[in-house]
């Protein structure tokens, strides 16, 4: 990018030269770059700034990312949860009605999607999409736990990426009538990574309450 001004005198107008490489701007750009120049011209403030390509790029790639994810979760995932409970079902040792389910992380967003179409006695979700929260997951999963045939206990560690699927999906089931239990644990670690862990290293923790939650849910 090159500016110059030519000065042309105290008795006539000068004249403001910009040349930028037509890779680096275009028709609509030229619009816009001229608008915020008149603008600044006639001392007036500029608008707020808009969003940049980089972060717009940023933002189509995520949207991809949480698409693409739930595209697999939703079915070759779901299809491997939906054929184990078949099986389990059908097995001469198992009560049907008591049968529950439970996930950790990827695990726990399957768990969340399959409470609305399976009927199971009780659904825990450990953490499901804490690491990978984002307006559609959240979109799919609200529309998953109003919808819920099982009660679902969430929990998660104060201290993990984010305990926003846990707070907000259990909110959604008690606006829907649906039941639900909370339960936010202390921070497990010193990291996001310790606090998601929580799962699976802190058991000793939350056993006796998903146990408990267990036996009054599928009596």
């Amino acid at each position: 990018m090159r500016v110059a001004l030519f000065d042309r005198g105290a008795q006539r107008s000068s004249y403001l030269l910009i040349v930028i490489h037509h890779l680096a701007v275009d028709g609509v750009s030229w619009q816009i770059l001229l608008e915020d120049l008149q603008s600044l011209y006639q001392q007036l403030s500029l608008p707020s700034k808009t969003t940049s390509f980089q972060h717009w790029a940023e933002l189509v790639s995520e949207h991809a990312r949480a698409t693409a994810t739930l595209n697999v979760l939703e079915t070759d995932q779901f299809s491997d949860h939906l054929a184990a409970y078949e099986w389990l079902r059908r097995q001469s040792f198992t009560t049907p009605a008591r049968i529950a389910t439970m996930g950790n992380s990827f695990g726990g967003i399957i768990t969340v999607l399959a409470a609305e179409r399976i009927p199971y006695c009780a659904v825990v979700d450990a953490a499901g999409g804490a690491q990978t929260w984002s307006p559609e997951l959240s979109a799919r999963l609200v529309g998953a736990v109003r919808n819920a045939q099982a009660p679902i206990f969430f929990f998660q560690a104060e201290n993990d990426y984010t305990i926003a699927p846990s707070e907000v999906l259990a909110k959604q089931m008690w606006e829907a009538g649906r039941p639900s239990v909370v339960k936010i644990y202390p921070a497990f670690g010193s990291s996001a990574d310790d606090g998601h862990s929580f799962a699976w290293r802190g058991s000793n923790a939350w056993e006796p309450d998903v146990f408990r939650f267990l036996d009054a849910q599928c009596r």
